[in-house]
């Protein structure tokens, strides 16, 4: 996801990138989203990982694993069952990377906030 900072009328756009490789290939998926909200409050919810599973109805729960080369990791249950997500890039308010890092998973992706 990633935010527009060119607010209008106090609207925050979002937008996500993500990608991921399998055997078959690769895939590109993209989404938007527009808030009513400014863009700090967008960013400190969908960087607030322990209270995701109050706004995403799927997920069951969120657990932080120790960080991998200096990086958070968070473990998410949910209806799909159990994810592992490295954050690779944060810069708030700005930018956030994530990637799966679940070794027990057939596929990589990453998905972008910017």
């Amino acid at each position: 996801m990633g935010v527009d900072y060119s607010r209008g009328f106090g609207w925050t756009r979002c937008h996500c990138l993500g990608s991921r490789l399998n055997a078959s290939g690769s895939h590109v998926a993209t989404r938007s989203a527009k808030f009513n909200k400014s863009a700090e409050e967008v960013w400190n919810t969908i960087t607030d990982f322990a209270a995701a599973p109050t706004w995403r109805e799927e997920l069951k729960s969120m657990e932080q694993l120790p960080d991998r080369k200096g990086h958070a990791v968070w473990k998410e249950m949910s209806d799909f069952g159990p994810m592992t997500y490295e954050i690779t890039e944060f810069n708030p308010p700005m930018r956030m990377v994530t990637t799966i890092a679940d070794e027990n998973l057939p596929l990589a992706a990453h998905g972008r906030m910017n």
